[in-house]
């Protein structure tokens, strides 16, 4: 359980520095490999739902912030974002 954790908070730390750098890319690749450790953490898909949104792919934040949701359904700022994506995808429409 230990190295888990310290690879899930290594993850963390080079994630924080590619989203920082705007490289979202590089970040999405982070998530990605932090929700394949842990697939239970609400904030895994937020955070990779935000990098989405950045991309302006609503698609996936959509689904990111759906998934996220239902891990933690009393998440007020993970609503207030899936209601925007899904605001803005209508007006896209």
């Amino acid at each position: 359980m230990k190295k888990l954790t310290a690879l899930v908070i290594c993850a963390c730390i080079a994630i924080s520095a590619a989203f920082s750098k705007e490289d979202y890319d590089m970040a999405m690749a982070d998530y990605n490999q932090a929700i394949r450790l842990k697939p239970q953490d609400p904030d895994a898909y937020q955070l990779r739902g935000m990098a989405y949104f950045q991309k302006k792919d609503l698609d996936r934040t959509i689904a990111d912030f759906e998934a996220a949701l239902r891990l933690n359904p009393n998440n007020n700022e993970v609503k207030n974002i899936l209601d925007m994506a899904r605001q803005l995808k209508q007006m896209k429409k």
